[in-house]
């Protein structure tokens, strides 16, 4: 360990001190870090304690490739400048960020405009009355079993389901606590003072059976 009176006199001088373990020599003792008036530049002073007790001084300096130095006086000089050899910076880049940030804003407005869709025809008074007479049905209630309703977590209706035009062909997944099946519903209406005439409304399952529910004596589905 070096004297504390050497090691007060080097750090009155300095501005950061650091002490770290040797590395092949006793001593290793960072003294001071003077930073050049540029961005990103830095320029080290190390002062090293051989085995003989003797100190050696060496100072290195980081400055990138074309960065500007300005001196005490206020010189400015170009360091390292650019050459033919040095990697230019890229010019499309950010036209490459802006292209993959429009990407994935139409990709989460794709999937928000989705799920707004899908929603109204899960909520629609038609898809609600069409579950209300399935968990009625008996024929569906053998083969499904109890608590009829939507298969999966979110569920997903295929076709369309349109009042104003008096259409319905839809397809959705539906399940009990014994099986799940397709349901498909088809209906169309000439006016909006009619009913829907139900052309079909079928339970098809895994194994190929299908159900056709509009045979059903115990309900009589209509809206």
């Amino acid at each position: 360990m070096l004297p504390r009176s050497i090691i007060r006199n080097i750090t009155k001088n300095s501005s950061n001190k650091i002490i770290t373990n040797s590395i092949g020599l006793r001593s290793v003792i960072p003294i001071y870090s003077n930073s050049i008036n540029s961005p990103k530049c830095f320029s080290t002073t190390v002062l090293k304690l051989s085995k003989d007790r003797t100190f050696s001084e060496s100072t290195s300096e980081y400055i990138p490739s074309g960065r500007i130095i300005i001196d005490s006086k206020g010189n400015k000089t170009l360091v390292n400048p650019m050459n033919v050899n040095d990697e230019l910076p890229d010019p499309l880049i950010q036209q490459r960020l802006n292209r993959k940030i429009f990407v994935i804003f139409v990709g989460v407005m794709s999937i928000t405009l989705f799920g707004i869709f899908n929603y109204e025809k899960v909520s629609s008074p038609i898809m609600n009355a069409t579950m209300y007479f399935l968990r009625r049905s008996t024929l569906a209630r053998e083969k499904l079993g109890k608590e009829i309703t939507f298969a999966g977590l979110f569920p997903y209706i295929k076709g369309h389901v349109n009042t104003m035009k008096g259409h319905i062909n839809v397809t959705v997944k539906v399940c009990g606590d014994k099986r799940e099946a397709v349901m498909r519903l088809r209906g169309d209406r000439d006016s909006r003072q009619d009913q829907f005439a139900i052309e079909e409304w079928t339970l098809t399952f895994e194994d190929g059976e299908v159900i056709d529910l509009l045979k059903d004596q115990s309900i009589d589905l209509k809206f």
